[in-house]
Parts: C-alpha cells; structure tokens; sequence
C-alpha cells in the first residue's frame, strides 16, 4: 500500500520526512520566483527574448531564430506578485519551522493569496485569455 496519511488512516514510516522535503522544495521554488520578481522589478531583464526553433516540416535541419519582446510588467503587478508570494511563502515556512508563525496567520494568508489569484483568474477570463 503506497499511499501517504491523507485521511489518517495509515501512516507510512516515511510519511513526515517526504512531506518535510516536500515543504523546503515549495519554499525553495517560492524563493526563487521573489528574486525573479526582483529582478524584473530592476529591469535586470532584456527587452527581447531570442526562441530557437529547428525546422520540423522539411526535416532537413534548418534552424530558424525569431525575437520575442518580453512583456512589461508595470509596478502594481509586481508589487501584487510579490504579495502573493510573500503570502504563499508562509505554507511551507511554517510547517518547515523557518518562518515562526501561528497557524491562524497562516490560513489568513492563504485566504488572501486564494482570493487575489481567484481574482486575477476571473479577470484574465473575462478578458478571453484563458
């Protein structure tokens, strides 16, 4: 039986370690999307983004480059994005026990972080991107 304790009927020996592993790797990842929040907030990130592509029709093994712009994100939304994050960041480091925190504060902010990216979600549909 491969099945970790989702209804606490059966908990596997290694059940806690692969959900503590789980958590730094979530708070790792959440890291990383802040710096490259950062980053683009500095404008640290080139206007044009080069896609290589090889060509697949002809099999002949032409490789075609084009250049993409990269869309410019304007102060509101990274801010957003960084509220997001900072939120989301509190999951994983409170279970990991990197972030001190109760567990009040952490449904709190996982409310908000529902409902901005519920929101965002709800706008992008009505725009007809999705």
């Amino acid at each position: 039986m491969f099945q970790l304790d989702a209804m606490s009927l059966w908990e596997p020996p290694w059940a806690k370690m692969v959900m503590r592993e789980a958590n730094k790797f979530w708070f790792y990842a959440i890291c990383f999307s802040i710096i490259e929040t950062i980053i683009y907030a500095l404008g640290l990130v080139p206007p044009e983004k080069e896609i290589v592509e090889k060509d697949k029709v002809q099999g002949k093994g032409k490789i075609w480059k084009r250049r993409i712009p990269v869309k410019r994100t304007s102060g509101k939304e990274i801010v957003k994005k960084l509220v997001l994050d900072g939120c989301d960041l509190l999951v994983p480091g409170h279970h990991t026990g990197w972030i001190r925190t109760n567990s009040a504060l952490v449904g709190e902010a996982s409310v908000m972080s529902t409902l901005l990216t519920a929101a965002e979600v709800w706008k992008r549909v009505n725009e007809g991107y999705v």
